[in-house]
């Protein structure tokens, strides 16, 4: 009854393979909440006045929802940066 302290992948119950999944769960809420967010500022242009109003309530309990998960600003406009290189077309030379 020796212990194994093999270099294989850990197994699926282990505690890095339940963090990396914690982790990539974050990573996931946090990518649709900057979503949402980025969606409720542009229904703040709306040139109708209670849309505007309903996405200003909206967007002020979104992000503090947000912060209470512990999604910063930072984050937020680190999501910004990624999402527009993405949208970036690279010229062909």
């Amino acid at each position: 009854m020796g212990l194994d302290f093999s270099l294989n992948e850990p197994s699926n119950d282990s505690p890095a393979s339940i963090f990396k999944e914690d982790v990539e769960r974050f990573e996931s809420i946090k990518q649709k909440l900057c979503k949402k967010r980025g969606l409720l500022e542009a229904g703040m242009q709306s040139p109708d006045q209670v849309t505007r109003e309903q996405s200003a309530l909206d967007l002020i309990q979104l992000k503090e929802s947000m912060s209470i998960i512990g999604i910063s600003e930072i984050d937020y406009q680190a999501y910004l940066v990624k999402e527009a290189s993405q949208d970036q077309v690279l010229p062909i030379f």
